[in-house]
């Protein structure tokens, strides 16, 4: 039996994180990834790289000549498709940890960049195809992320501000003494 608030085992020690979770699930399939591509040459990874670009560009291509020929209301959402990239922008920003992103971003060479870009439009137009099979469902969940925001923007411009300074003058309260001297000087003759 372990505490609700407890970080680590009590047996082992380990600790109560998704990472730690994942760690033995994962490290199999990272071991097989990294045996194969120890032993392949500079070269052959250069090729398997312009191959990734070729086949993302290949794939951006089919997804934009599907998404012309349903012959949809593309600006409608591509302008509702703003709210679904800023919500899993912030999401993928509050989720992944910073330093994780930037060495993803780091490690990759200029041209898988250019083969993520390809990705990045392509997971795009199929979300605006998605969109457009499911008009009332993509428009309400646009809504729910909309109220969402404004709902968390005033609470932490209105209400969060106000609660800690409640907080604060709660906190530091002086009980009134009625026999020390209240700042009057008057006198009675």
């Amino acid at each position: 039996m372990v505490a609700a608030k407890s970080r680590d085992c009590i047996k082992c020690g380990c600790n109560f994180t998704i990472a730690a979770a994942l760690v033995p699930i994962l490290r199999p399939l990272r071991n097989k990834w990294d045996a194969v591509f120890k032993d392949v040459s500079p070269a052959s990874k250069r090729f398997a790289r312009i191959l990734y670009v070729i086949a993302s560009a290949i794939l951006f291509w089919l997804v934009l000549s599907y998404s012309e020929k349903k012959g949809a209301v593309w600006y409608l959402y591509a302008a509702l498709s703003i709210v679904y990239v800023a919500f899993f922008t912030f999401f993928l920003l509050w989720v992944v940890p910073r330093e994780h992103l930037s060495r993803f971003v780091r490690q990759r060479k200029g041209v898988v960049r250019i083969g993520l870009i390809f990705n990045f439009f392509t997971a795009l137009l199929l979300l605006q195809v998605l969109m457009a099979t499911w008009t009332a469902r993509a428009l309400m969940l646009g809504a729910l992320f909309i109220v969402s925001w404004l709902g968390f923007y005033f609470f932490l411009v209105y209400i969060f501000p106000v609660w800690c300074g409640m907080s604060v003058f709660f906190d530091d309260y002086v009980p009134f003494d009625h026999t020390a001297r209240q700042g009057r000087t008057a006198r009675r003759d």
